[in-house]
């Protein structure tokens, strides 16, 4: 994996994701934005997903690299903490095993991420984004995360 002139690195904790990960990682390696990394710790699973991101990291070694974070299970929060302590990129994304993302999602929250610095330079910035809301295989229930949950 090339991290020396990656802007983004997309942390992914997971835990026995296997029924949904090809999927996911699919989509990112679908993005039209390329300019990034994922960087996966696996939290102790015992289905399919280690041999899965084995085999994702064999056929994409410059885009997927595996954080060894021992066999302690920590949980979703502190793994997901321990992937952003190993990060060096100027930018990070978060992302969970069972999202799939659309072809965009990278190059507009990255766009999204540097038109909100330049307005605020030298201030932090966190950018989120709404998401559909499917069913487990991917018709979608609701279009908006916000309006389904009444945010």
């Amino acid at each position: 994996m090339n991290k020396n002139f990656t802007q983004i690195e997309i942390l992914l904790s997971t835990y026995n994701g296997g029924k949904y990960l090809r999927e996911q990682l699919d989509s990112l390696l679908a993005q039209t934005c390329n300019d990034w990394v994922l960087l996966v710790r696996d939290d102790g699973s015992s289905d399919d997903t280690v041999i899965i991101l084995e085999e994702y990291r064999t056929r994409h070694p410059e885009k997927i690299g595996i954080v060894s974070g021992g066999k302690k299970r920590l949980g979703a929060c502190a793994s997901f903490a321990f992937l952003l302590a190993q990060s060096t990129a100027p930018y990070v994304m978060f992302c969970d095993q069972d999202d799939v993302w659309l072809p965009e999602k990278v190059e507009v929250t990255f766009e999204s991420m540097l038109s909100a610095e330049s307005k605020m330079p030298g201030l932090p910035v966190l950018v989120h984004a709404d998401m559909y809301v499917t069913d487990n295989v991917m018709s979608v229930i609701a279009e908006s995360f916000w309006r389904y949950q009444n945010l």
